[in-house]
């Protein structure tokens, strides 16, 4: 049997001798709940640990599909079991309809995933608009409401995977770019800021398997849930040398999602942040085709390098920026092609070619830029803070509030 992962807009073979070493995790339906944002996400708790579960889409006709996810949802997902089986009759009754299915099938051109994120707006989804018929039963439609939050989910997942149409086994696109962008980690020796990620099978109350990655817990705290002056005071010389590397390994590898929603703080006994830990590392725009050496994060973060070419940070890591200095495309190649294909490994390159450019010219404008880990000091922090160099992840972590927006209250009393 083969899997395919993301090749060029199109999926790549993976042969099963790559999957006998799958990780396989028991869990009851009371040790699991969902998240649902651009995908669905299952949140895993035993014995103290939290895992996240991600199932890899196996292609099939549209109209099975949705009859499979229908199921799932009323086994294990609904927040109403106790209706869990009328409904599930009273919807795929609904959809027999063909023409309540065609709009069910268009839901995406209908509602964003946005829309339908927890403390989106739910009440405003209009269910005659997507094939959903409840009636006069209003109880039913709050129901339904919350079906279809899930159904959007797992209908994006979908049609994100339609390039791998032909093929007759898995899809998972997400998961390729997350793998891409962990064995990238590892190679340069920063692994240690993402989330451990692997493929694994799921048993549901021992009876659905599901075959999908599995992310170990981050760890660590919410940032935002620190004020703008504990952040400020609590900020280390060793956490901005994390952020700078974990900026650096965005850069190449085109994420630019990594905001402060998507990576924990790591503190140390004393309660001062020391290091991150980043999930959701598979934004869309990673591991992509298209040429992009300078981009702007989604919530505003500089880019590492400027629009001439210049290093847009004050400091970076020297044994980092050695490694990308010496890095050859071949050994590039070797660490992305079980991953993605030719044209994103070229983009890749095209960014580490910016990025040894840059360096180069910075070291010889500024030959203390690539610091040693015993060099990183508070006078780095205080640098980087200034706003000389625009908003890199350790300014806007530091001065932004819990909605991501500029803080009135940001001080720099610790750093002056």
């Amino acid at each position: 049997m083969r899997k395919v992962i993301f090749l060029n807009n199109r999926p790549k073979p993976l042969y099963p001798t790559q999957f006998r070493k799958k990780k396989t995790i028991s869990a009851s339906r009371e040790e699991i709940s969902f998240l649902l944002s651009s995908t669905v996400v299952i949140k895993i708790e035993q014995n103290g640990a939290i895992f996240y579960f991600r199932e890899c889409e196996r292609h099939m006709k549209l109209r099975q599909y949705v009859a499979k996810f229908i199921e799932f949802y009323y086994n294990f997902a609904t927040p109403s079991p106790e209706f869990a089986q009328i409904d599930r009759l009273r919807v795929v009754k609904s959809l027999q309809d063909m023409q309540n299915f065609k709009k069910f099938s268009k839901l995406l051109d209908s509602y964003s995933c946005i829309d339908f994120y927890p403390g989106g707006r739910l009440d405003a989804i209009d269910l005659n608009v997507i094939g959903l018929d409840s009636g006069e039963d209003s109880a039913f439609a709050v129901r339904l409401k919350h079906f279809a939050r899930f159904a959007l989910c797992k209908t994006n997942a979908y049609y994100y995977n339609d390039f791998g149409i032909f093929s007759r086994k898995f899809q998972n696109a997400y998961e390729a770019r997350e793998l891409a962008y962990q064995s990238l980690a590892t190679f340069f020796g920063v692994d240690y800021l993402i989330a451990p990620f692997q493929y694994c099978l799921l048993e549901i109350d021992g009876k659905t398997c599901l075959f999908g990655t599995l992310m170990e817990n981050a760890g660590g705290i919410n940032i935002l849930d620190l004020s703008v002056q504990e952040r400020t005071e609590r900020s280390t010389p060793e956490f901005q040398h994390a952020l700078i590397n974990l900026n650096v390994l965005d850069y190449l590898a085109g994420i630019r999602d990594h905001s402060i929603y998507n990576f924990h703080g790591i503190l140390d006994a004393q309660g001062n942040l020391i290091s991150v830990k980043a999930f959701d590392n598979d934004e869309m725009s990673s591991f992509n085709s298209e040429k992009m050496l300078t981009f702007t994060g989604t919530h505003g973060e500089s880019c590492l390098i400027d629009e001439t070419g210049a290093l847009n940070r004050p400091y970076l890591d020297a044994e980092l920026a050695i490694r990308i200095l010496h890095l050859k495309k071949k050994e590039l190649t070797r660490v992305l092609c079980p991953y993605v294909g030719n044209k994103p490994i070229f983009q890749v390159w095209q960014r580490v070619v910016a990025l040894q450019n840059a360096i180069c010219k910075a070291t010889q404008e500024n030959s203390k830029c690539l610091l040693q880990q015993s060099e990183w000091s508070q006078q780095t922090v205080d640098e980087e803070i200034s706003g000389r160099y625009g908003n890199t992840y350790l300014k806007k972590i530091i001065c932004q509030n819990k909605k991501g927006e500029p803080s009135c209250h940001f001080s720099q009393a610790k750093h002056s």
